[in-house]
């Protein structure tokens, strides 16, 4: 029967290698965070303003920014008056 203390030493080696491994992948940086932010983006909607698809494409474009990873500024523009 072995003790606590060795079984803990025995299985320290191969956690602190697992930990080493992954201690690179959380310190570099996102690169599509890194290319979005400051950025603006543009929807274009190619449909007359006011009517339905206009108002998704709206809602759409205000609430996009959030789940883009940099956070990006929006904007929405109708193509057609």
């Amino acid at each position: 029967m072995q003790t606590p203390r060795a079984i803990l030493q025995r299985s320290a080696g191969p956690a602190l290698v697992f930990v080493a491994a992954l201690a690179p992948t959380a310190i570099s940086a996102d690169p599509v965070a890194d290319f979005y932010k400051g950025k603006t983006l543009t929807v274009m909607i190619g449909v007359s303003a006011g009517g339905e698809y206009d108002l998704h494409a709206r809602v759409v474009s205000r609430h996009i920014g959030k789940h883009i990873p940099g956070k990006p500024m929006r904007t929405a523009v109708s193509l057609r008056c």
